[in-house]
């Protein structure tokens, strides 16, 4: 298991900075493409477009190719993406946008279904959590780096170094795919209604369709916060763009920790609609103490709401992922998984652009919070009554 797991683990690394390297230089980008302030929130839309039309398909081609040659494949789509915003060229941006949204896509229900395989049932929620913290990990990592190269030596630079360990993983995992790759079914059809069927097959469960639920509302919010934290902290608190990467990074590292800690507690018998609601009302809490937070704020203050964010609105998403092969059978997780990730990849796809649109709007970052945050709160009572 553990070779597993951290082939998945640098998987979901690579393409989460894929999809987030635009999005933490976007000052420095929307100053010398002449794009608008606030435009990360469309782009980081529209990367995970990209990650919901895949998700579609995703299920039927992980079990049809493999879950270690489909993340394979999101590393080459990941790194593809990447590197062509390095054009200058808007046309580029938005093609890149959409490709690294399809490698990232692809990539939990492939990296779900090599886990399931070799995780215990005593141990999934820690294991899940383990491998989503990998997200985080790759946040906190362009949070770090890519600031601070773009700064150095500009960022096309930046965004070239990022292609390039997208690329060199695709060789690293090589080694695992005969052994983790073993059940692929070369047979397995491609159609349009094995596609819905993921979707449709979570909706008629009764124990996910809360939990899919929760996706949406909770990755609405979370990736609205990913797309504009640095713009936020640069344009509202007055930072430096290396600056706001640090509290970035203090962010995303603070929910590789609480990931974790939260998937331990579901495999201890904590009921996962009552983890989410709880992990839930935190976010409120946090998200608006940042949405009044200025630039009279001192550096201590923002660390401590960054901590209290990575805890809270990012550090939901093993649980959830825990829940699927708990409830359904080996053959159904890696579908199952695809239809539950659909609802978050929509909720991420609806987030950023509603976000962007209601701070650009009002002129202020107050009213979007407090939309999302209404939202939230309606999620959590939704999973505290059911039964």
């Amino acid at each position: 298991m553990p070779a597993a797991l951290a082939a998945m683990m640098l998987v979901q690394t690579l393409v989460m900075m894929g999809v987030v390297a635009v999005p933490v230089i976007a000052p420095l980008l929307a100053e010398e493409l002449d794009l608008p302030r606030d435009f990360a929130g469309g782009f980081q839309s529209l990367a995970f477009l990209g990650a919901s039309l895949m998700t579609l398909v995703a299920g039927t081609l992980v079990g049809r190719y493999g879950g270690v040659r489909m993340s394979q494949i999101c590393c080459a789509l990941t790194a593809i993406g990447v590197v062509l915003p390095v054009s200058g060229h808007i046309l580029a941006l938005i093609v890149g946008a959409f490709l690294a949204g399809a490698g990232y896509g692809m990539a939990t229900p492939g990296a779900s279904h090599v886990l399931a395989r070799v995780a215990t049932a005593s141990t999934r929620g820690l294991v899940f959590s383990i491998k989503q913290s990998a997200v985080t990990l790759g946040g906190l990592f362009a949070g770090l780096l890519v600031p601070a190269v773009a700064e150095t030596a500009g960022w096309q630079m930046a965004l070239t170094v990022v292609a390039v360990l997208a690329l060199v993983a695709i060789v690293v995992i090589q080694p695992v795919r005969r052994r983790l790759d073993d059940d692929r079914d070369a047979t397995r059809p491609l159609t349009f209604s094995a596609v819905t069927e993921n979707v449709a097959l979570v909706w008629r469960h009764p124990r996910l369709r809360p939990v899919s639920v929760a996706a949406f509302v909770y990755a609405s919010v979370q990736v609205g916060l990913f797309a504009l934290y640095v713009t936020l902290l640069v344009g509202q608190m007055g930072l430096g763009l290396i600056e706001a990467g640090k509290l970035y990074a203090i962010m995303q590292g603070t929910g590789v920790v609480f990931r974790i800690a939260w998937g331990a507690l579901s495999d201890r018998g904590v009921d996962a609609r009552r983890l989410l609601a709880f992990i839930g009302l935190g976010s409120i809490v946090f998200t608006l103490i940042l949405a009044v937070a200025d630039a009279s704020w001192s550096w201590s203050s923002l660390v401590l709401v960054s901590i209290g964010i990575g805890a809270t609105t990012i550090s939901w998403n093993g649980i959830y992922l825990a829940e699927i092969p708990r409830q359904v059978p080996q053959a159904q997780v890696s579908a199952a998984t695809a239809g539950t990730v659909m609802f978050s990849f929509a909720g991420v796809v609806a987030g950023p652009v509603t976000f962007s649109a209601i701070a650009a709007t009002t002129g202020s970052y107050l009213p979007a919070f407090v939309v999302f945050n209404v939202a939230t709160l309606a999620c959590v009572i939704y999973l505290l009554r059911t039964r």
